[in-house]
């Protein structure tokens, strides 16, 4: 198994040279990659370490959104019912992050992701510590992320997220951190033994109904 995309952060590319200074730290806010549309109960996806407080201005209002947090560091910003059919997502400085127009027709949400196996990997020399996933089939056109919950009983505990690439097979749902990347510092790392779901997060702001559940298993030695 490969991790797709490394956990929880926009691409960040490597230094080309030696001398370059590295930035990592807490993840500032931003919206996730994808098609920003208000699609059913879907809004605007917002990443950040600490969830910024951010405005929907509707000509001259500035309204709250419904802030729908959905795993650590990570949230839907869903718009107030207004009747305009854009809204535009203003920072603390009147800085439009995100416009949002209305979706005219009811989408089909995404079906529940065909969870195969969960992997806990750690590689010493590597000082690296990943939790892959593996699905039957490919991540879906239109999926844009994953959260993954711990599940016990009838609870359920949203611990990490990621991004995915479509038609991956296979992705990381958490990734120890590097210096160089910036990261939520709330995320929370599946254990081996713990029974744990994931959805998919669609670029209108939506999340499918879960997948089965699985244990996170150690993967075998090489």
């Amino acid at each position: 198994m490969r991790a797709a995309i490394v956990l929880g952060v926009l691409a960040i590319s490597a230094p080309a040279r030696a001398e370059m200074v590295c930035e990592g730290g807490p993840l500032p806010p931003q919206t996730l990659d994808g098609q920003i549309r208000a699609a059913g109960s879907g809004g605007v996806i917002i990443a950040a370490n600490e969830l910024p407080d951010w405005r929907f201005r509707d000509i001259n209002r500035l309204l709250r959104p419904h802030v729908e947090v959905v795993a650590p560091g990570l949230a839907i910003y869903h718009p107030p019912p207004v009747a305009d059919p854009e809204l535009a997502l203003e920072d603390a400085t009147q800085v439009v992050r995100a416009r949002l127009p209305r979706a005219l027709v009811a989408e089909r949400p995404l079906d529940p992701p065909a969870l195969k196996r969960v992997v806990f990997i750690h590689e010493p020399r590597a000082e690296r510590t990943m939790v892959l996933a593996e699905v039957t089939g490919k991540v879906p056109e239109g999926a844009i992320g994953v959260v993954v919950s711990r599940v016990v009983g009838a609870e359920r505990v949203a611990m990490a997220w990621n991004t995915v690439r479509t038609g991956a097979s296979d992705f990381a749902l958490w990734h120890s951190p590097t210096v160089c990347q910036p990261r939520v510092a709330s995320l929370i790392m599946p254990t081996v033994g713990e029974t744990v779901e994931i959805r998919w997060l669609d670029a209108s702001g939506r999340l499918s109904e879960p997948s089965r559940t699985l244990t996170v298993a150690r993967a075998p030695a090489k």
